[in-house]
């Protein structure tokens, strides 16, 4: 609320539209935008590599949105690219609510691709999420435990020593 409403109004920003058109137009936007995180951390396997990973799809996902650059610019193929992106509708939904005062039924196609996109990257975001983030978790875990238990067979938490269970015949 305080983004959509109060910061157009300290800045002195046309601000024509309904703000409860601009709310119903957030859901589709955040779950979408989430779905494509997930997607994202895919690429990211520890948590340092995140942040280049972060800043590298915002400049770019910027530029696709249509704010620094305008669509009609575009070389076909990054318009065709910048329909995949969710800023790029919830962009376009939001100006033209907020600079034309359009309705949410008059934003309908944005909205309607907004949810086409939620539905789309939740369903990629689960493959993912399946296939490649999944598994990758669980050969971490698996090395965490054999890493913690030779911790606690060489006495490195100050405790005794653990002995193996097997039995050394050689002497």
């Amino acid at each position: 609320v305080y983004i959509l409403h109060y910061v157009p109004v300290m800045f002195k920003l046309p601000h024509i539209g309904d703000p409860f058109d601009y709310l119903m137009l957030m859901p589709p936007l955040l779950l979408s935008s989430i779905f494509l995180g997930q997607i994202l951390s895919a690429m990211v396997s520890e948590r340092e590599s995140s942040m280049p990973v972060f800043v590298f799809t915002s400049v770019l996902f910027l530029f696709l949105s249509g704010i620094t650059w305008p669509h009609s610019a575009m070389n076909p193929l990054w318009s065709i690219i910048s329909g995949f992106v969710p800023a790029t509708w919830g962009v376009e939904g939001f100006i033209k609510m907020s600079s034309n005062g359009s309705s949410l039924a008059q934003v309908s196609h944005e909205y309607l691709m907004l949810w086409i996109l939620a539905a789309a990257w939740w369903a990629a975001g689960w493959v993912v999420q399946l296939t490649a983030v999944r598994p990758a978790m669980l050969r971490q875990q698996a090395r965490n435990i054999i890493i913690f238990n030779r911790l606690m067979r060489s006495g490195y938490f100050g405790g005794k020593k653990i002995q193996n269970d097997r039995t050394d015949n050689r002497q």
